[in-house]
């Protein structure tokens, strides 16, 4: 059995958009990271206040859901762009290379990405509901 149902070819132009690609997912690195620090730190300084003036008790519960969910969130968004950087870096690399076993490897930091997402969606979705039981 032939195991090479297609083969690929890349031009200069395919070249040009994965290096763009991978100087991009740098950038999103880059600005995740920033966003995460940021947005972690008022989370976190915003709960401290909040819980001083609150007494209610499903206020308080709905209070530390929200912080640990945007802590977790922005844990998971972190994760997500490590392996789209690492699927940048790793096909540009095996381009230059002409390394084909890592061309096809580096779809696997895709899937990975991909499965982080999809993680983040089902726990934003606990979250909602989450919140809708400690409101009501």
């Amino acid at each position: 059995m032939n195991d090479d149902l297609f083969v690929v070819s890349i031009n200069e132009e395919g070249k040009r958009s994965l290096r763009r690609f991978a100087q991009l997912s740098l950038a999103v690195l880059i600005v995740a990271l920033i966003a995460s620090i940021v947005e972690v730190v008022s989370s976190v300084v915003a709960f401290q206040k909040a819980m001083r003036f609150v007494n209610d008790q499903k206020v308080r519960r709905n209070l530390t859901v929200s912080t640990v969910y945007v802590l977790i969130n922005f844990a998971l968004m972190i994760v997500q762009i490590v392996f789209y950087r690492r699927f940048a870096i790793m096909i540009n690399r095996s381009i230059n290379y002409s390394d084909s076993p890592a061309f096809n490897q580096s779809f696997r930091f895709l899937f990975l990405q991909s499965a982080c997402f999809l993680l983040q969606l089902i726990l934003g979705l606990l979250f909602i509901m989450a919140r809708l039981v400690i409101l009501f």
